[in-house]
């Protein structure tokens, strides 16, 4: 049961996962992370601003993807007990929470890179490179990075704390019919809002070929562009699939569960229980 629900839920939410990256590779114009980072620091800005329903999509999905709660149902220990819960101890069972923290390392790290610049900060180039402290800029980077990913690994910790498990059928619901439709319109926004950004004039262009790694080279006019179209899409999105959700018994997670209700019955007799959908 818990290889079945790990493998569906692996495939369910790889798709979405990749399908929120194209947006920000879309501004980089390269696969190289180095340069992600430098497009962003070319830009000066982050592209979470640009992106912000292609970060959401990644969180959840790198969430799912590593097995953390509310998504962990492939070791539910309500539900299912694991192999290693019981059979291991010492070293060997923290061998299997040592891959699991280290994928969530991974994924965060990926995150802090495609979306909050890596570590690129503001002014910390000009007040340290610029000026010759070669050791200093590179130490203030390695602070910024592991801040940035200590931010997102809190929020993992968050959620665990707070959330309480979703059943196995509310989880690929919000893969199939939520994320995935989210990532599909972040593409084709992005797509359109980079249309409209070059029909404008709202970008320098590429120059030469070394520009190329160096994102899209927006004006102030192009950034504030791709900033609507990002935020605007992530409510637009969110507007429109709670309407769905709302509306459709197949989307809508509230109206799936059984409510139980007691029947009146002649006095001295014991009440009956019966379902009814709600």
């Amino acid at each position: 049961m818990g290889a079945l629900r790990s493998s569906a839920q692996m495939i369910s939410y790889e798709v979405s996962m990749g399908l929120a990256i194209i947006g920000a590779l879309m501004f980089a114009r390269t696969l190289s992370m180095s340069g992600i980072v430098m497009a962003q620091g070319a830009d000066s800005i982050w592209f979470i601003l640009y992106q912000p329903l292609g970060f959401l999509a990644f969180l959840v999905s790198g969430i799912a993807e590593n097995n953390r709660a509310p998504f962990d149902l492939p070791e539910a220990e309500s539900e299912l007990v694991a192999g290693f819960h019981t059979e291991y101890s010492g070293m060997r069972w923290s061998l299997f929470f040592m891959a699991e923290y280290a994928a969530m390392v991974v994924a965060t790290s990926i995150a802090v890179t495609l979306f909050l610049g890596g570590w690129y900060f503001p002014f910390v180039y000009g007040l340290t490179e610029a000026r010759g402290f070669h050791n200093l800029y590179v130490f203030l980077c390695i602070l910024v990075f592991m801040l940035k990913l200590a931010v997102l690994l809190y929020l993992y910790f968050w959620l665990r704390w707070t959330l309480p498990r979703y059943r196995y059928d509310q989880l690929m619901d919000l893969g199939w019919k939520w994320l995935l439709p989210a990532t599909l319109t972040n593409i084709v926004l992005t797509t359109l809002a980079v249309f409209v950004i070059q029909a404008i004039d709202g970008w320098r262009g590429i120059k030469t070929i070394e520009s190329i790694s160096q994102g899209l080279n927006l004006t102030a006019t192009g950034k504030i562009i791709m900033i609507v179209f990002g935020w605007g899409g992530l409510f637009v999105t969110a507007g429109v699939l709670s309407t769905i959700n709302w509306r459709s018994r197949d989307f809508n997670l509230k109206s799936q569960r059984r409510k139980i209700r007691l029947v009146g019955v002649a006095k001295g007799k014991p009440a009956q229980a019966t379902t009814s959908e709600g």
